[in-house]
């Protein structure tokens, strides 16, 4: 076998060990369907939002994306004012006791005009009269026996007939493809948490892996600031665009497939285009740095392998180099060039 038939076989067997290689290099906390970030992470995370009860990270005006939407709502008032006000500590969209029937002594939820369905539907049969007059004039409800409470912790309304939830939250549970009940119940229970996630269940298992293994290297790295919300943008793109691996495309080819509004030099674009070189040294058995120090990236990167590599220029110590630089910077601009065109290409071994 030789020709195309041998490269494109050899390139099978290196895919097809890929696969055990990104199960073995990609570590637990970024093995996750739903990647969950750490406030506090160098890179995904950031300050925190400046409201004292949210520990979530600050993206506009010192604010969670959350507390920043009601803080646009509120009017844009002072936000040191704004962050200690009663409007920032109030319960989360989704979160909060919803309306009852109005009718007395009616546990049900409202559907519309403050009615319940069943009272809704006396009230249309009595042929629409004030709304006001034919609630007072309505007999008080009494529960019948056995009457079940929505499940959801914080509600305090009676279940709808023949379900375990109030009328909204059952109307919500439905209007979501019916998930798992009590999976539904506990996200309702408990509020968005303090930090930022990625879901990546969209993505084939080995397009999964490999997004995986990028964002951790990238996280290794150290060295660009990350946004949560820039990672789900590419993985919402990734999901839509049908591939099966990140090695399909070059990277000028996933650069020109971009969403056409999207830069191309923009944050989810670049981080798409930072993954496949990740993915490609783990075929060729090179495995990893497991840790970069910022100021001496992976050599491969620089055009050379040696293990013990690191960059800087020979027979310059690092203090003559400092000085050079800071002479060369004080100089115009042309004579900065000239001195960084006379810098020989990186990749001595170190000592």
């Amino acid at each position: 076998m030789s020709g195309p038939e041998a490269a494109a076989g050899g390139r099978h067997r290196a895919l097809a060990g890929l696969m055990e290689k990104l199960m073995a290099a990609v570590r637990p906390e970024f093995r996750a369907g739903v990647l969950v970030f750490d406030p506090a992470d160098p890179v995904f995370g950031g300050d925190a939002c400046r409201v004292p009860q949210c520990g979530r990270t600050a993206r506009a005006v010192g604010m969670c994306y959350g507390h920043h939407q009601r803080w646009t709502h509120a009017g844009r008032p002072d936000p040191g004012s704004f962050a200690v006000s009663g409007e920032a500590a109030g319960p989360w969209f989704g979160h909060s006791p919803l309306t009852g029937c109005k009718v007395p002594g009616c546990g049900f939820g409202a559907a519309r005009r403050k009615l319940c369905p069943r009272h809704m539907n006396r009230w249309l049969r009595a042929g629409k009269p004030d709304i006001g007059g034919w609630v007072a004039g309505q007999p008080a409800v009494v529960p019948g026996a056995g009457q079940a409470a929505c499940r959801i912790g914080y509600c305090q309304l009676w279940a709808h007939p023949r379900a375990a939830l109030c009328y909204c939250h059952h109307r919500q549970w439905k209007g979501q493809g019916c998930p798992d009940l009590d999976a539904f119940i506990s996200d309702r229970d408990q509020p968005a948490g303090e930090r930022e996630q990625a879901d990546l269940t969209a993505l084939p298992d080995r397009l999964r892996l490999e997004v995986q293994y990028a964002l951790q290297c990238r996280r290794d790295d150290n060295m660009i600031k990350t946004k949560p919300a820039t990672v789900r943008s590419m993985v919402r793109w990734l999901a839509g665009s049908g591939t099966a691996s990140l090695l399909d495309r070059s990277e000028r080819d996933w650069r020109a497939a971009c969403p056409p509004r999207a830069p191309r030099d923009g944050h989810p674009v670049a981080l798409l285009t930072h993954a496949p070189p990740e993915v490609t040294a783990l075929p060729a058995g090179e495995g990893r740095e497991k840790k970069a120090p910022p100021d001496h990236p992976p050599m491969r990167r620089l055009g050379t392998t040696a293990p013990c590599a690191a960059p800087g220029v020979a027979g310059t110590t690092p203090t003559a180099l400092r000085g050079q630089a800071a002479r060369a910077a004080s100089r115009p601009r042309q004579a900065a060039t000239t001195f960084m065109s006379r810098l020989p290409v990186p990749g001595r071994i170190a000592p």
